[in-house]
């Protein structure tokens, strides 16, 4: 009896799973259907205009129809978690060549915490950091036009490695080149007067690759700049895509020692963005006419740590920046917009533990980052570190 009742439970599940997967995949076909159909010879002028706006209006309510690409949030988070991800890497790896003198120029300049320094005589540079990021979005409930409650959530875990290296030209220059992979799997949700329209699940695979430049102005300041490009690819359980990344940065960074603490900080102005072509229904590979779409994202960002050195190995810190959207454009209309805002400040709370062998010139580190306070969206990170110089 026992036995009978675990395979009804289990066949009653399967059921259940294979309905409510039909259902979700049914939305979107529709969804597909309808963007897939030509218009009439006769459909000009406002028969457009009408037709792009209920484009929108998918876009807004089914966000798990379309990826990330006419998602704000989804978006915002992506480029987050990798092409800012790695700016604060290199900015990080070039500081640690130029922190202040007290004892062997440890720990890094705040923010993308964890990446550590190592001999100042040393003229290569050669590092890598990898970081695993956990977004978490729901957009808190919204009313559309004709009064219908809507909500969109999502789930999103991004692996980035990334590595580099940079050779020092002059005393107070180094340029250096840097790589990032990263990996992301997810999943999202809508919800119409609180009844879920259904699950996709999501993921992303891309690259790119920065070259950088870093110049030391005194012993406490010094400024750095990149500029990357690379692509990314999508795969939903509905569409497939693929986008060209672009993004660009400066940051200015400062360090001292009181005694056994090392002060740092940075200011940071950092750009991403992410261009997508029209994208491919999953199903039938017929591609999905006015679904491109450009994301951008220009963030400002000001933080500091405080380090103890402990001994000649072990360096724990703790760490506080602030982050601020100044904007973020997309090629998606108000209306899709307004289903997947996102908030546009954060503060990010970091603690992390640098480790030294100064006698290899080898130093590394890991550290845990939490964002708080955007309006619908939280980020976790966990990140480790490696730096070696010679």
């Amino acid at each position: 009896m026992k036995k009978f009742w675990a395979y009804f439970s289990v066949a009653l599940m399967s059921v259940s799973y294979s309905h409510y997967a039909s259902a979700v995949s049914q939305t979107c076909l529709s969804i597909q259907a309808f963007i897939q159909a030509q218009p009439t010879a006769g459909c000009t002028g406002t028969c457009l205009a009408a037709r792009q706006d209920q484009i929108a209006f998918y876009q807004a309510n089914h966000p798990e129809c379309f990826g990330s690409t006419s998602s704000t949030a989804a978006a915002s988070q992506e480029i987050n978690s990798t092409s800012i991800s790695q700016m604060l890497a290199i900015s990080h790896a070039v500081t640690a060549r130029n922190t202040a003198s007290r004892p062997e120029n440890v720990a890094d300049a705040g923010q993308r915490f964890g990446v550590a320094a190592g001999s100042p005589a040393s003229q290569w540079n050669v590092w890598g950091s990898v970081s695993g990021d956990k977004n978490k979005y729901d957009r808190g409930g919204f009313v559309d036009a004709g009064g219908l409650a809507h909500n969109n959530t999502a789930n999103t875990n991004v692996t980035n490695a990334v590595i580099g290296g940079d050779y020092q030209v002059t005393p107070n220059m180094a340029v250096g080149v840097s790589a990032a992979f990263d990996s992301g799997s997810g999943n999202t949700q809508s919800f119409t007067s609180g009844v879920s329209n259904g699950v996709s699940a999501t993921s992303t695979s891309g690259y790119t690759i920065a070259p950088y430049l870093g110049l030391q102005i005194n012993k406490e300041w010094s400024v750095d700049a990149m500029i990357g490009t690379g692509s990314v690819k999508l795969n939903t359980s509905d569409v497939t895509g693929k986008a060209n990344r672009l993004f660009y940065g400066t940051n200015l960074s400062y360090a001292s020692w009181m005694g056994n603490w090392q002060l740092t900080g940075k200011g940071s102005y950092l750009h991403g963005e992410e261009k997508y072509n029209d994208l491919t229904a999953a199903t039938t590979g017929a591609l999905m006419a006015g679904t491109a779409s450009t994301n951008k994202l220009s963030q400002l960002r000001v933080g500091g740590q405080a380090g103890y050195w402990m001994n000649e190995n072990v360096m724990p810190y703790f760490g506080l920046s602030y982050a601020s959207d100044l904007s973020r454009s997309t090629s998606a209309t108000a209306v899709a917009q307004m289903g997947t805002d996102i908030g546009k400040t954060a503060w990010v709370y970091s603690l992390g533990v640098n480790f030294f062998s100064l006698r290899n010139s080898m130093t590394g580190g890991i550290a845990y980052n939490q964002e708080v306070g955007r309006t619908y969206a939280k980020n976790n990170n966990l990140m480790g570190n490696i730096n070696v110089r010679f």
